[in-house]
């Protein structure tokens, strides 16, 4: 959640039509519960996920951290900051 509660930030991953999936983050307005953003994360290894989100102490920042998953099953961690 951000810090003024204004909004509430969940990650995972979305399938694609290639089978690998994309790390997604959504941002909605407590308010309205409309998505204000949305952003994904396709990386070159196959599947991907964003696992665990933390806000900036000003809101300024939303970071996820997860996985790039390559197809022969070894994975790389991912983090990614996004100004929502």
């Amino acid at each position: 959640m951000s810090p003024d509660s204004s909004a509430v930030f969940i990650t995972g991953m979305i399938p694609g039509s290639s089978g690998a999936s994309a790390a997604t983050t959504i941002g909605h307005a407590t308010a309205t519960g409309a998505p204000p953003w949305a952003r994904q994360y396709q990386g070159p290894q196959g599947n991907n996920a964003g696992n665990t989100i933390a806000v900036s102490p000003d809101g300024s920042q939303v970071f996820i951290t997860g996985f790039l998953g390559a197809h022969d099953g070894c994975c790389n961690f991912l983090t990614i900051a996004y100004q929502p």
